[in-house]
C-alpha cells in the first residue's frame, strides 16, 4: 500500500493497494518471497516501489509505464483511456463539484510511456507472475479529492486520520472480496 498526494495543495489524496494471492505458498513470508521475485524480476523491464523511489522528475513514463504494464499483465490489455483506467482501479468518476476533472475519463493513455513498453513489459510481468503461482487478487486505488480531503481533515482532526481511513477503506473491501 503507498499513498501519493499526502497533504495535496493542487491534488487528490491516492491511497493504492495491490494484494495477491499466491498459490502453494508454505505461509505468509513464502508467498511474500514469490510476489518479490515476480515484480523484481529483471526480465520484465517495469521498475516496481515506492514512487518516491521509482519516480524521475521530468519522467512521468518511469511511473505510468509499470501502472498500466501491471494492468495489461492482470487485464490482458492496458487501458486506452481515462476512463477505462479509472474502471480497472475501482475509483468512481470524479465528483461534479470539482470541474477540473471533468476530461480526465477522455484522456488518451499512456500519457508519456511508450505504448509498446507498456504491452512488451505487460506480458513479460503476466509470465513472471505465472511462473510464481502469483495472482493479482485486488488492485485498486482510493481517492479523495481535495475538496473531499480537506472535509476529512477537519472532521477526523488529522491528516493521518484522513489518510488512516482512506487506506482502511481499501483494507476492508480487499478483505471482503477475500472472504
Amino acid at each position: 500500500m503507498d499513498e501519493a498526494g499526502y497533504g495535496p495543495i493542487l491534488g487528490p489524496l491516492c491511497v493504492g493497494m495491490a494484494a495477491f494471492r499466491v498459490d502453494g505458498a508454505a505461509g505468509a513470508r513464502a508467498a511474500e518471497r514469490e510476489v518479490g521475485r515476480a515484480l523484481h524480476d529483471g526480465a520484465h523491464g517495469l521498475r516496481f516501489g515506492d514512487s518516491k523511489a521509482v519516480h524521475r522528475p521530468g519522467r512521468p513514463a518511469a511511473l505510468e509505464t509499470p501502472v498500466l504494464a501491471f494492468l495489461a499483465a492482470r487485464d490482458g490489455a492496458a487501458p486506452r483511456d481515462g476512463a477505462a483506467l479509472l474502471a480497472a482501479l475501482r475509483v468512481p468518476p470524479p465528483p461534479s463539484d470539482h470541474p477540473w476533472y471533468a476530461g480526465v475519463a477522455g484522456r488518451a493513455l499512456p500519457l508519456a510511456a511508450d505504448p509498446e513498453a507498456v504491452a512488451e513489459g505487460g506480458g513479460r510481468l503476466a509470465e513472471a507472475l505465472r511462473r510464481g503461482g502469483v495472482v493479482p487478487a485486488s488492485l485498486e486505488v482510493g481517492v479523495l479529492p481535495e475538496g473531499r480531503y480537506n472535509e476529512a481533515v477537519a472532521r477526523e482532526g488529522s491528516k493521518a486520520a484522513a489518510l488512516f481511513l482512506a487506506a482502511a477503506a481499501l483494507l476492508e473491501r480487499a478483505a471482503a472480496a477475500a472472504g
